[in-house]
């Protein structure tokens, strides 16, 4: 029973409150898409109250996004392989170790990645109703994930190269003008009906949020390397797999189209892109996993009296991508999925505030993480679960105030506790949800010892003196 999720995503659940109680107040950090996605399950949670239907439900509709991800893979696959072959395609992608690690979040990963699946497998059709298919996954894909923006059009472009000259009006259409206009429609429609802009500002308004997003990754910028390790530590071996299904001269239907999705999403993730973490590289998972599938299907038809070298050859390359796709299935048994440190942390401030008093969390981020967190040391969060005040909220069900800028000293008997220049702030009642944690911290610095979130309630308020404070 999942009881955590990443930091994004109680941002992404305020969004669907926000949105579906017609809330100017909007986190533009997160895509319009997936808020809008869980505007129902808010509803429900809040206007009905029935308590925890977002986070549950949310997670189970998580599920389900993946479990539709690896079925348009398997139709993807079956347009160039027979059904043995896409088969094996799909069980790749399936023990993938972050396909299987993003699988139940309730983030904007996976649908992202359907939806880029979704999009190329109707442009691969070709008819002209399937290319405003295409068409629409397309701007829902960018409403995503606004950094899928720059990658889908030089696709669409490059995959439209050979085809009929009578075709390529209907394309322009379908694969450009419809995705920009539906991309531009929604957030003309949603922001002038939760307050955040006339209708006549309110596209300007999201480009010029939009464009500051942009700016804000320019601040976490990593350089290219960091994504050739990602691939290495989710993919291992398959790697070479894939680089086999470049080397036969005999390729399979749609194998320049596979090769142009990689290629240009890589260069675009890679050395355009400011962010780099793994989970920005799903969207390129097949035509990776596509390459494999072709290069063990060409080791397999080798003649038959050899054919037991290939399929030895076969075996040594996938066992060790098959071994992290079982060691990330032992990983998400860790009980600290179930637990949920900022549950509990809520749960028990609540108690202790009680009808009239208030909680306020005070600290920097607090990193929460199971025992196995390590994939790369330059993707910062891939299994870092930071708690801050609106985590709290969120399963508290009520109000949690910020004392921001404060240090955090704390007894050694966890008694008391010390917050310089607040004294005039709290007041006997309040609760203090306190985090010790250092600044900044993700998966290459996290410290060797990370004191416990600090839960207390407020009994008195006293000025103490230099000499007292360097008691603490």
């Amino acid at each position: 029973r999942l009881n955590v999720d990443f930091f994004d995503t109680f941002h992404i659940y305020e969004n669907a409150k926000t949105l579906g109680f017609r809330h100017p107040h909007l986190s533009v950090q997160r895509p319009l898409l997936i808020s809008l996605m869980n505007i129902p399950l808010a509803w429900l949670d809040y206007s009905k109250d029935l308590p925890g239907i977002l986070f549950r439900g949310s997670h189970w509709i998580a599920a389900m996004v993946t479990s539709l991800f690896l079925g348009v893979a398997y139709l993807i696959f079956r347009m160039s392989f027979t059904r043995l072959w896409a088969v094996f395609g799909v069980l790749l992608l399936a023990l993938n170790p972050m396909v299987i690690h993003y699988a139940v979040f309730a983030k904007e990963d996976m649908p992202a990645a359907l939806l880029v699946a979704l999009s190329f497998y109707f442009f691969l059709w070709g008819s002209p109703r399937a290319l405003f298919i295409a068409g629409f996954f397309a701007a829902l894909a960018m409403l995503m994930r606004y950094n899928l923006i720059p990658l889908l059009f030089p696709v669409f472009f490059l995959g439209s190269l050979a085809s009929p000259r009578e075709q390529r009006a209907t394309r322009c259409f379908a694969l450009l003008l419809l995705p920009i206009t539906l991309f531009m429609l929604v957030p003309t429609i949603v922001y002038p009906l939760i307050g955040r802009a006339p209708l006549a500002q309110s596209l300007g308004t999201f480009v010029r949020e939009l464009f500051m997003q942009f700016e804000n990754h320019k601040l976490v910028y990593q350089g290219p390397l960091s994504n050739y390790g990602f691939l290495l530590n989710c993919f291992s071996s398959v790697l070479l797999l894939a680089a086999t299904g470049l080397l036969f001269k005999q390729r399979p239907k749609h194998f320049f189209f596979h090769l142009t999705w990689l290629v240009v999403f890589f260069i675009g993730q890679t050395y355009v892109m400011f962010g780099k973490e793994v989970r920005y590289l799903i969207p390129f998972f097949i035509p990776i996993l596509f390459l494999a599938v072709a290069g063990a299907k060409n080791l397999c038809d080798f003649p038959a009296r050899r054919r037991w070298l290939p399929a030895l050859l076969l075996l040594a390359l996938t066992l060790p991508y098959l071994r992290l796709g079982v060691r990330e299935l032992y990983r998400a048994k860790d009980p600290f999925y179930s637990q949920g440190v900022a549950k509990k942390a809520a749960e028990y401030a609540v108690r202790l505030a009680g009808d009239s008093g208030r909680i306020i969390w005070v600290g920097n981020y607090y990193p929460s993480f199971p025992k196995d967190y390590f994939f790369h040391e330059n993707d910062q969060f891939a299994y870092i679960f930071h708690i801050h005040a609106h985590v709290i909220e969120f399963f508290a069900r009520k109000p949690v105030g910020v004392l921001k800028g404060g240090e955090v000293y704390i007894s050694p008997n966890y008694q008391q506790v010390d917050l310089p220049g607040t004294e005039k702030l709290l007041k006997p009642g309040d609760v203090v949800v306190a985090s010790l944690a250092p600044p900044h911290t993700q998966t290459m610095n996290l410290p060797d010892y990370l004191p416990p979130l600090f839960v207390q309630k407020v009994k008195s308020v006293n000025p103490l003196t230099w000499q007292e404070v360097g008691q603490f």
